[in-house]
This record gives structure tokens, sequence and C-alpha cells, in this order.
């Protein structure tokens, strides 16, 4: 491992990424004690200077290789995607900070399809997962060729999602959680690197992606509810068949159907209304660590 990059706003109204990367930048003096280079990098300069998600479309969509290599997709983040595609070429691993309205506390979401073949990854998880209590461990696996998030440029990837804290605002008790969260996993990767890493044994719980789920809808297309007041701050709790999803604006409840039981995360996530996603369905498993 030669290369770690920490990246902040590639939301540009995701402040607490953003803002822990000006922190740490120049980079801290105990870094120097790394055996790998640590960066900082901003990813959406325009949008962070409108405190805005994004200038033309979600710069967090747009980095399938079928699109870096179309130069005909011209618009702002389209570019900016190409740009970082480049700049951040080669890089070991890619840690991309978010913040999410949602009550997620500090999600470690995993894009790969096969993240957790990778010891160090199984490894990590397990260390960050007994440092804090807020920390729950989220697999949304895509296959590479198709894959549009920014840390899929990474050898490993990681994006953590740190909530609840409104867009556009700063939560001081998450900051210093992120903080802390993100210095210890670069602490651990710094051990690793060395051999010394403390080294876990038992079961890792991940949180597996099963479906995302849109609002109840009229045939317009408009919201004909909202979801139910039951699972406001709900996320990584458990749900059965017959618990209340939606409430429509008449009052009626509509129930989830199902016989598995599912843990909802990104639960009325205000960024999410633009794509149809009113919350996101796991299953909750175990695997060895």
């Amino acid at each position: 491992m030669q290369r770690v990059v920490v990246v902040g706003g590639t939301h540009g109204n995701e402040l607490g990424g953003i803002y822990l990367c000006r922190k740490w930048t120049p980079a801290p003096r105990y870094w120097q004690n790394y055996p790998f280079a640590v960066e900082t990098y901003l990813a959406n300069p325009k949008a962070i200077d409108l405190n805005q998600r994004y200038v033309d479309q979600d710069l967090n969509r747009s980095f399938r290789s079928a699109d870096l290599a179309n130069p005909d997709l011209s618009s702002y983040e389209a570019q900016r995607a190409r740009l970082i595609a480049s700049d951040l070429a080669g890089a070991d691993f890619i840690v991309d900070l978010h913040n999410t309205t949602s009550n997620m506390g500090l999600s470690l979401i995993f894009s790969g399809t096969d993240s957790f073949g990778d010891p160090l990854i199984r490894q990590l998880c397990a260390h960050l997962v007994q440092s804090e209590p807020l920390v729950h461990v989220y697999h949304m696996p895509v296959p590479a060729e198709i894959n549009p998030y920014l840390p899929s440029l990474g050898q490993r990837e990681l994006t953590l999602e740190v909530g609840p804290m409104a867009h556009g605002t700063l939560r001081a008790d998450l900051f210093f959680k992120t903080e802390k969260l993100v210095q210890t996993l670069l602490d651990y990767l710094a051990d690793w690197a060395r051999g010394e890493a403390h080294t876990y044994q038992g079961e890792l719980t991940i949180y597996s992606h099963v479906q995302s789920l849109d609002f109840p809808r009229d045939a317009n297309g408009d919201l004909a509810g909202m979801v139910h007041p039951h699972l406001y701050g709900r996320d990584y709790k458990a749900i059965r068949n017959g618990h209340p999803l939606f409430v429509t604006f008449e009052g009626r409840e509509l129930l989830y159907q199902g016989s598995e039981e599912v843990y909802p995360v990104f639960i009325d996530e205000q960024a999410y209304y633009e794509k149809h996603y009113a919350l996101s369905l796991t299953r909750k498993v175990q695997i060895p660590i």
C-alpha cells in the first residue's frame, strides 16, 4: 500500500467531509510516520462553492467505465469525473466521506461485489465496529463495469456515510466522530502495512442490500404518501411482515409484505427524492472474519 486518498465534497452540500479535508490540509505531521502517503481531495469544487449537491448531474453516479470513456458527455460532473479518474488513478485505498439526512450513524458502505473476500476489509470493519457503537457495515454490490461510484476508482474502496446531518449544515458531534473514525481507520491501515495490526476472530455483521423502495405515487407520478412516522430514525432496526412502511395523505397505512425480516436504511433521505427512493431494505448476515 502506497497511496490512501480521503475524499470530501463529492456532493457539494455534504459539509462533514469537506471541512474534515480542509482541516487536514496541510496533512497532520503524524501521517509522515505512516508507511504510505495520505492525501485529501475535494471532488466537486463548483458544487461546494454553491453549497448544493451537484451542478449538472450527480457526480457520485458518474464513474461507470463507459461514461468515463465517452468524450461526448460534456456536463460539468462528467468532465470532473474524468479528471478525478486521472488524479486518483493507482490509489490503493479511497475513503469517500458523505452525509445523509437519515439516521445512519457511521455507515461503512462497500460497493465491490467481492469486497469481503479481502481479509484486510474484514479485519478493518471488525476493528472499526468495535471502536464506535454507531458503526454499521452495509454491502451494496455493483459489478465493476457498471459501478458509478467515485470510490470504485481505488484498488480498495469505502464510502463513509454519516448521519443524521441536514445537507448544507454541520453537526459538531458527528464531525468529531467522523474525524476520530477516519483517523482510527488510517492508523489500522498503517499497522496492517507494517504487519502489526491486531487481528480479530469470530463473525462480522453485514447489512446486505436487497432492494430500494419508492414512495407511493398517483397516476401522474406525484407523491401519494410519505414514510410512516413509525420508521423515522429506525435505520438498521428490524421490520417484519405487517410492519407499516408508508402512510397516504388520507391516513391509510401501507404495510411491508414479506416473509423475510429486513432492515431499512437511508430512510427518507432528502437527496433521494429525485431518485424515487424512499428507503432501502437490507438483510442482516453474519460472515466469518
